[in-house]
């Protein structure tokens, strides 16, 4: 009788743990925005489904965008994340180069202005260089 009572109490702590590792893991994708209702039902004990995630194209789509180390853990594409991040970046890198490159184009635009005011102040015809 002992050794059925010690495997009944075995089969209950790996339900248990079995049972907090998967919500320790649902409260984690659950916080990515918009996955809430998207995970796959369970039984109580029963680890998470990550087929049925990965089957999941918008469940998976979120945490490969949010959570690159919780997208690796699930079996997906990690690199998706790392990627998006990296465009990110060279997006931010391009629209600082265009503010620069506008602002040395404002810069060239009103000394081109003031010589031709200057140039019209002194007499001289800004479209030949030449007196009036």
């Amino acid at each position: 009788m002992i050794d059925l009572d010690q495997a009944i109490d075995q089969s209950y702590r790996e339900a248990s743990d079995a049972e907090a590792v998967a919500r320790r893991l649902e409260a984690r994708i659950e916080q990515i925005p918009g996955a809430q209702g998207l995970l796959p039902r369970r039984k109580y004990g029963t680890p998470v489904n990550f087929k049925a995630i990965q089957e999941n194209l918008t469940l998976a789509s979120l945490i490969t965008q949010a959570d690159a180390a919780l997208a690796n853990y699930c079996g997906l594409d990690a690199s998706v994340k790392r990627r998006m991040d990296e465009e990110r970046e060279a997006q931010k890198l391009r629209v600082e180069a265009l503010r620069m490159r506008t602002e040395c184009l404002r810069e060239a635009n009103e000394r081109a202005a003031k010589t031709r005011e200057q140039q019209l102040v002194s007499g001289i015809n800004p479209m030949t260089g030449r007196y009036f």
